[in-house]
């Protein structure tokens, strides 16, 4: 039998979507809620890269072989060890020799494509997981959330200690009263937002101990946020790390221990 090709007569044009009449109708449907969006990849890249790059004491560098900005912001000239060839340089510095560009994200192979959107998150979280991004970034995900309709989200998040230009850091539970409350700020500004809940997650190909620890701490902001920790997921390419039933042990903690956590787990991040 010969098989069908279905081709689209109509073209997208992409850089000009929003000015796309069918689009900002859509904009202005009711949408209720998003129930599956993730930390560090729920701004705008544009926003990230107008905004955050242009933060004082921003300095970046670039790993080896991928060839992958990393970010820090610091006080001073940063000491800290990284996996970069290159030296710490300044952003604010480089910027005037050579500008900024946005990378394309675009690859035909699964696994290429989900190796490169992995690396193309990590410096966003170097630039958001930070005691100076942190808050504005959050807010810029609530507010692109609202222009959309979208008045609840549930938010899977690392949940990632917050660095501070002097190098120290904020602990995890201080990054969850950061969620909350610009969450509660937003909602004041915005009376037709609901609000937004909180699912902790681990990368599945991370060490058994490191899964239980995480989880432990699910169990513990649950218990002391209930009205915004809702519970926890295992994410990650399932092609690169262990399936879930491979992770048993540590799931099995809260069965074992008689302890309320409710998992949201999400699959099929596969090519099989």
């Amino acid at each position: 039998m010969k098989k069908m090709e279905l081709k689209s007569k109509t073209k997208v044009d992409i850089q000009n979507l929003s000015e796309n009449s069918l689009f900002k109708f859509l904009r202005k449907m009711p949408k209720g809620g998003d129930l599956h969006i993730h930390d560090i990849a729920m701004v705008n890249i544009e926003w990230v890269v107008k905004e955050l790059t242009y933060l004082p004491d921003l300095y970046y560098c670039i790993t080896d072989g991928e060839q992958i900005l990393r970010f820090i912001f610091s006080e001073k000239f940063p000491v800290q060890e990284h996996e970069c060839k290159s030296k710490w340089l300044s952003v604010e510095e480089k910027r005037k020799e050579t500008g900024s560009d946005l990378f394309d994200l675009i690859a035909s192979d699964p696994d290429t494509t989900w190796h490169r959107f992995i690396n193309s998150l990590a410096p966003v979280g170097d630039l958001a997981y930070t005691e100076k991004g942190f808050r504005p970034y959050f807010k810029q995900a609530l507010t692109e959330a609202y222009e959309d309709n979208v008045l609840y989200l549930e938010v899977r998040t690392l949940l990632l200690p917050l660095l501070c230009d002097n190098g120290t850091t904020l602990d995890r539970e201080e990054t969850l009263r950061h969620y909350i409350e610009v969450t509660e700020e937003f909602k004041k500004e915005n009376p037709g937002f609901i609000g937004a809940k909180f699912i902790l997650i681990s990368v599945r190909s991370l060490p058994a101990d490191v899964l239980a620890t995480d989880l432990r701490l699910a169990v513990a902001l649950r218990q002391k946020y209930p009205d915004y920790v809702l519970g926890y997921d295992i994410v990650g390419y399932e092609n690169y790390g262990p399936p879930h039933k491979d992770l048993l042990d540590v799931l099995l903690i809260p069965s074992r221990e008689a302890i309320d956590l409710p998992f949201f787990f999400h699959a099929g991040e596969t090519r099989n």
